[in-house]
């Protein structure tokens, strides 16, 4: 009767561990879709899934202890999944001011190619005043006047030219500054991700652990 009441109390705890498991096996599922593209990485964590086989192995020593310990990764996995959930709203975020960035950068671009033209069209300006101005010394006795205003509109827009290429320059310092922010709001989804697959092995974790304590059940 003793044994047979053990059996009960163990059919029980399998049940209740069943039920852990098939509600992991749902949130299992939802992490699968959102890692797929980080299958590439499976490689790198299959030493971490051995690790944890190992400590899945330590558990199995202390059989009594299992219902608690299977009760605390319960609420751990719940707390993984807020993570992880967090964690993808912020890569999210990122991605959205990644692309911000970029528009930015582009518009940026957009200018300092305005401006390039604008240099250009100011020089070419520059130098038909100069041929003017040549022009006019050529008849200096009764052009100079001429050939001094002229060579005023010269140096005005050799200034205008300078002037456009520092708002050039700037505007392709802009570019650089937002593409660095680009490259950084890359960084942080990447590590968002990271811990998304952390995330998706403790999951695992769980999911072997309601293994183990179906096969208890199952031996007694």
């Amino acid at each position: 009767e003793a044994e047979w009441d053990h059996c009960e109390t163990d059919q029980d705890h399998c049940e209740t561990d069943q039920d852990h498991c098939e509600t992991d096996q749902v949130h299992f599922e939802r992490d699968q879709d959102h890692c797929e593209a980080d299958q590439d990485h499976y490689e790198a964590d299959q030493d971490h899934y051995e690790a944890d086989q190992d400590h899945c192995e330590t558990y199995q020593d202390h059989c009594e202890a299992d219902q608690d310990h299977c009760e605390a990764e319960w609420n751990h996995c719940e707390a993984d999944q807020d993570h992880c959930e967090a964690d993808q709203d912020n890569c999210e975020t990122d991605q959205d001011h990644c692309e911000t960035d970029q528009a930015h950068c582009e518009t940026d671009q957009d200018h300092c190619e305005t401006d390039k033209h604008h240099c250009k069209a100011d020089q070419d300006h520059c130098e038909t005043d100069q041929d003017h101005c040549e022009t006019d010394q050529d008849h200096c006795e009764t052009g100079q006047a001429h050939c001094e205003t002229d060579q005023d509109h010269c140096e005005t827009d050799q200034h205008h030219c300078e002037a456009d290429q520092d708002h050039c320059e700037t505007g392709q310092d802009h570019c650089e500054t937002d593409q660095d922010h680009c490259e950084t709001g890359q960084d942080h989804c990447e590590t968002d991700q990271d811990h998304c697959e952390t995330d998706q092995d403790h999951c695992e974790t769980g999911q072997a652990h309601c293994e183990t304590d179906q096969d208890h059940c199952e031996t007694d």
